[in-house]
């Protein structure tokens, strides 16, 4: 008589079976909110001949707030389009677009005049 096992065929089908994972929210996610985390962060950095370097900026954003690399670029990205930030030539710092005027942190009339704050 011959036996009946599980061939290995079908334990190693078997180990392959879709798995339903729940995945928790990603609050970066909107290219809003990824631009308001941004701009926070921005605003705590140290400003050098009005240059944020951008590794100190995106350090922050993705092992700090554990975002990722796709919620950088949607925050950086909707921040240039919307002028508030555009890139030094060099490709190592941001800038912001228009200066603050004195007593004021940069960006802030940014953040409300697009519906961030």
């Amino acid at each position: 008589m011959k036996s009946r096992s599980i061939s290995r065929k079908s334990r190693v089908r078997a180990s392959f079976a879709p798995h339903i994972a729940f995945v928790k929210a990603r609050p970066y996610a909107e290219p809003a909110n990824a631009a308001a985390r941004l701009l926070e962060i921005a605003k705590t950095l140290r400003i050098d001949e009005g240059r944020m370097p951008i590794g100190e900026w995106n350090s922050t954003f993705i092992w700090k707030d554990k975002a990722s690399v796709a919620e950088y670029t949607l925050g950086r990205d909707k921040l240039i389009a919307d002028g508030i930030i555009r890139m030094h030539e060099c490709g190592g710092f941001f800038m912001w677009k228009n200066p603050a005027p004195e007593g004021e942190l940069p960006g802030t009339d940014q953040l409300s005049r697009n519906g961030l704050a």
